[in-house]
């Protein structure tokens, strides 16, 4: 079946920020969606990609959802972004109701009351998505009914693809030191995840999203995908 992911993050820098703001936050890989991707394409799905921080407005936006229209289109929210991903659903509804909108992201998992209420957000993926994301693609493609709400289970990271580094312009990445001092070209790689902090800032949301406990990949997985 084939997907769109949907990369909302303007919310500090705007669109067009990709390539033309020196900060890592409009040019990173966001190693979320491009784990998804890794692992949809390995189960036989074909996606791509819509990155906000690459396009000129809302106009080109609505171009590129038209061309892949009826589509089924993936977006992932942080709470920051959810007003713009608010605007980026009723974009795709207005362009072909028959359009699929599953959402997923922090924002999904951390404030799921609030995204139920927009009643055109078709489904809504609590936790980690690769899994249960593939999954419903393979149920969409058999014209099978599901849930609307969709619970993740975390999955076993030595059993999950290296993330699509290709779904995004990588570029961008290579060029933009993660912190002051850092030298080019750099990239970036998740070697596990949760955290055993509470730092007010990311607590309780990162273990809502990754649950308690800290999850590594095996330090050989890491080597090879360098």
């Amino acid at each position: 079946m084939r997907a769109t992911l949907i990369y909302p993050g303007i919310g500090r820098y705007g669109f067009n920020a990709f390539g033309n703001v020196p900060d890592p936050e409009a040019n990173f890989i966001h190693h979320g969606l491009a784990s998804i991707s890794a692992y949809a394409k390995e189960q036989g799905h074909e996606i791509d990609l819509i990155d906000l921080r690459r396009l000129q407005g809302w106009e080109q936006f609505a171009k590129a959802i038209s061309v892949r229209s009826p589509g089924c289109f993936g977006i992932t929210s942080m709470s920051v972004d959810y007003g713009v991903v608010q605007r980026c659903v009723a974009e795709i509804k207005r362009i072909d109701p028959r359009s699929v909108v599953i959402l997923g992201g922090v924002h999904a998992t951390v404030a799921l009351e609030d995204v139920r209420r927009n009643e055109q957000i078709d489904y809504i993926v609590v936790g980690e998505g690769e899994i249960v994301f593939s999954d419903l693609l393979n149920r969409l493609q058999r014209g099978e009914e599901c849930a609307r709400v969709l619970q993740a289970t975390p999955p076993d990271l030595d059993n999950l693809p290296w993330v699509d580094r290709e779904l995004f312009d990588y570029n961008g990445e290579l060029h933009t030191p993660w912190m002051r001092g850092l030298e080019i070209p750099n990239v970036s790689i998740i070697a596990g995840r949760g955290c055993p902090y509470r730092c007010r800032f990311c607590q309780p949301a990162e273990r809502l999203v990754f649950g308690n406990r800290i999850r590594l990949r095996r330090p050989d997985d890491i080597i090879a995908e360098l």
